[in-house]
């Protein structure tokens, strides 16, 4: 610990100075029992810091929320013995974790902000117990001010779903967009305006409902949602690179910039839920009505948020979430507890670290402890290979899991599980199971075994590299079959060609039949070749019964490979597996080059003005272009009638969407609210944005027009509409101008 001159006030210390560097070990003291609890409050600061800086400054975590809080409490509890045992003690004058908020230090190599007013974290909670405490020590204090009649009196909370993502600061003078930042230390956050500024949700000036203020600080959850996390996962998995372990993860790197992609393609959102710094002109007196303020100014609140009268509504809603969160397409991990009139958080107050009237709820996590009996490894379409985790069944989520993904190399080395070993796995949002680590109480008795990269590949027995800098190893073989089945199965999927019966096994049976060799070859296909590929999978499937339908069958999948050769452009360059080109991708590319023969004749240079192409996928979109094999393989298509058209509209610059008489949606921003009966919410995006719509999830001053469904009665959406005087669009009207739009004769 460094000397310090007793004759001045305490200086309050970096914990990662005194502690990480070494040099917190507490001086001996002649009580035996303070020297025990200081020793622990040594350890568990070290430990606390350490996490806290891998996660502020590098944008990962080791431990999950539960461990983490885990530690707080024990540390809160050996501080205190500590206090008792020797009030004088000197760690007790170092600053410690539990009146620190956030990461005790800010990313060093970032620019950094003061902000205006502290940065707060929420204490947690994860039993109802603790939420009848909080309501209890709420109610006593406002009573004990002259608040309340009587301390039984119940009082009204607004309770908000808890976005597991990024606290950020967004500040605005005069409605102009100044700065955004992390929350870092509380004080000080890291600078990250050129990252949020991308974000659609951050918007550079203010609407005319904020025209008043000459300052507003906006606090809000920066995060990515699960179809966007994933997509990204897997453009990483192309590149070999080691996937985010998560949504949160993955936000932070791109709000930090740590890695080499385009924050612009990690779409970013944000949900607005408080105020910092504020003046001129006064905020609303209700948590309830400012989150009514910023829907009606068009900032996005998350608005499954509800105002509760008195606990037992608070507890009833956090039921209903407990099991409805997994329904949602973001990452959510409790509730937030907020008294809802304001003027009572001055009387509540904070504590060093945390305000005393809201309080974080932590939802239950669908964990389970079970036997990782084998590690078998998978090769994906670029010939990387993924290790899954074989378990001994276990019942997670009212499901039986049997397996369970363990990412890649880099994630088996930092668990350090080990075949055979007791492991905890979890089922959240992401659907697919995950191992968090070997189980706390498990005693390995040597009998288990390390995890050894394939000596070759389990599908081809090709040779399997493991480069320097990638998660995982890689099958060097183009030909390799499983790479091949893999690319084949991408090919036919629902989101590609959507040729349905052409699934994995009927793949795997078409390539053992040598009838299936290139992509091609499915649209030269006979019908009996279905039937007879048809029978034999029923055979291997033990259907009884099936063997009578294959005929009927055959004749719907003769149906369906026709009906593919007309999909769009953009799917079929989905389907074709360019390096980096995803779904979102090839609809970009679709509608920037118009057309096949532009595409495979453009440059790296032309590709990468593409919004959120960078030079990696303009290098892959042009080597993939430049190989005869491929090229063979379009021609072949093209011969059996797949016609590569584009039906997007390509929008030019300086394009008049009032010029188009029949297309009143080109160039334009809808929001669909409410359930249409018509047809599902995404096949109404799809056809926006086939006619050069934009269809946006909240409502701004872009927005010119919101579809309502029958349902969206009351909905913030159209509060927010009305409020801002853009137009609403029912049903039967969507139907007729979309009807116009996309068939412009009739």
């Amino acid at each position: 610990m460094a000397n310090m001159d007793k004759s001045k006030q305490p200086e309050q210390l970096s914990l990662f100075d005194e502690v990480v560097d070494g040099a917190g070990a507490p001086k001996p003291t002649t009580n035996p029992e303070a020297e025990k609890h200081a020793a622990e409050v040594v350890r568990l600061r070290a430990e606390i810091a350490h996490h806290d800086q891998i996660y502020y400054s590098e944008g990962r975590n080791e431990i999950e929320d539960y461990e983490y809080d885990k530690l707080v409490r024990e540390l809160r509890t050996e501080e205190d013995k500590l206090k008792k045992k020797d009030p004088n003690h000197e760690l007790l004058t170092i600053a410690s974790p539990l009146n620190q908020v956030g990461g005790g230090a800010v990313d060093r190599t970032g620019e950094t902000v003061r902000h205006a007013q502290r940065m707060l974290s929420i204490d947690n909670t994860y039993n109802e117990d603790e939420l009848l405490d909080f309501d209890n020590r709420v109610r006593e204090a406002l009573s004990s001010a002259g608040e309340l009649a009587e301390a039984s009196t119940p009082v009204d909370y607004v309770v908000e779903l808890k976005l597991d993502g990024i606290a950020v600061s967004v500040m605005y003078e005069h409605a102009q967009l100044r700065y955004a930042a992390t929350r870092g230390n509380g004080e000080d956050g890291e600078i990250i305006t050129g990252s949020l500024s991308r974000s659609p949700n951050v918007p550079n000036k203010l609407s005319d409902a904020f025209a008043a203020f000459d300052v507003l600080e906006l606090r809000g959850e920066a995060f990515l949602t699960f179809d966007d996390f994933n997509r990204i996962n897997n453009s990483l998995d192309q590149l070999n690179k080691k996937p985010a372990a998560n949504p949160r993860n993955l936000a932070a790197g791109t709000l930090k910039r740590l890695d080499e992609f385009n924050s612009a393609s990690r779409r970013i959102s944000v949900r607005f839920y408080a105020v910092g710094a504020a003046s001129g002109d006064a905020l609303p007196e209700t948590h309830s009505e400012l989150l009514s303020m910023f829907a009606a100014g068009g900032l996005p609140v998350n608005d499954t948020y509800r105002l509760c009268h008195g606990i037992n509504e608070v507890i009833e809603f956090e039921r209903e979430w407990e099991h409805k969160r997994h329904e949602l397409p973001y990452p959510v991990d409790g509730l937030v507890v907020k008294v809802n009139r304001r003027a009572w958080w001055d009387i509540l107050g904070t504590t060093a670290k945390s305000p005393r009237y809201m309080i974080a709820y932590k939802f239950n996590t669908m964990r389970a402890s079970t036997e990782l009996l084998a590690v078998t490894w998978q090769v994906g379409r670029t010939g990387i290979l993924t290790p899954v985790a074989e378990l001994a069944p276990v019942q997670l989520a009212g499901t039986t899991v049997k397996r369970a993904t363990l990412h890649n190399y880099d994630e088996i080395c930092r668990l350090g599980v080990r075949v055979g070993d007791d492991v905890l796995v979890e089922k959240s949002g992401e659907i697919i199971p995950k191992i968090l680590r070997v189980s706390e109480d498990y005693v390995r008795t040597g009998k288990e075994t390390e995890i050894a990269i394939p000596a070759s590949c389990p599908e081809c027995g090709g040779a399997v590299v493991l480069s320097e800098g990638d998660a995982s190893p890689y099958c060097q073989n183009e030909n390799c079959e499983g790479r091949k089945r893999a690319q084949f199965t991408h090919f036919a999927s629902r989101a590609a060609m959507d040729i349905q019966g052409l699934d994995e096994a009927s793949v795997r049976l078409a390539m053992n039949g040598g009838i299936l060799n290139d992509i091609a070859d499915i649209y030269y296909w006979t019908e009996a070749q279905w039937t007879d590929l048809l029978r034999r999978r029923a055979s291997d499937a033990n259907v009884k019964g099936a063997e009578k339908k294959e005929y009927k069958l055959a004749k719907i999948m003769v149906d369906e490979v026709e009906e593919s050769k007309a999909a769009p452009l953009h799917r079929v360059l989905f389907a074709l597996g360019i390096p980096q080109v995803g779904a979102t991708t090839a609809r970009d590319l679709a509608r920037t080059f118009g057309s096949l023969e532009n595409l495979m004749a453009t440059t790296t240079e032309d590709l990468e003005k593409v919004d959120g192409v960078g030079s990696v996928t303009a290098r892959g979109v042009v080597d993939y272009f430049a190989d005869e094999a491929h090229r063979k393989t379009i021609d072949r298509m093209r011969a059996a009638g797949v016609r590569f058209e584009n039906t997007l509209i390509t929008i030019v610059a300086g394009d008049d969407p009032k010029a188009n008489e029949n297309n009143p949606f080109i160039g334009r921003t809808l929001v669909l609210t409410g359930t249409l009966s018509s047809m599902k919410r995404d096949e109404a995006k799809n056809r926006l944005e086939a006619l050069g719509a934009t269809v946006s999830g909240s409502v701004s001053a872009k927005t010119w027009a919101v579809v309502a469904g029958p349902d969206a009665v009351g909905t913030t959406k159209l509060k927010t509409a009305a409020a801002k005087g853009v137009q609403i669009i029912q049903e039967e009207e969507f139907l007729r101008l979309l009807a116009a739009a996309e068939d412009p004769i009739a």
